[in-house]
């Protein structure tokens, strides 16, 4: 298995951020397609459950070496969409 760096750490934060940030701008505009909503719903779970693990692995990392910035910034984001989205389910 490929090892964790801070590249990878950074690329998978920020993509799990815009997949939820793509999903709420898909309901706030009610946009309504087949398509869509198939992808939605195969890929919600798996993308809610990635969210925590790379938070914590995340963290893990950034306890481990040296802070940067750029990932200090994905992680900070990556907390505010988990707190939002697992928040919305209460």
């Amino acid at each position: 298995m490929k090892q964790l760096t801070n590249r990878n750490l950074i690329i998978i934060n920020f993509s799990i951020v815009l997949y939820f940030l793509l999903l709420w701008l898909i309901a706030h505009y009610e946009i309504h397609h087949v398509l869509i909503g198939v992808f939605s719903e195969l890929l919600t779970m798996p993308f809610l459950i990635a969210q925590i693990i790379f938070l914590f692995l995340s963290i893990k990392y950034l306890i481990n070496n040296e802070i940067r910035i750029l990932l200090v910034g994905s992680i900070l984001l990556l907390l505010i969409c988990s707190t939002l989205t697992i928040g919305s389910l209460f």
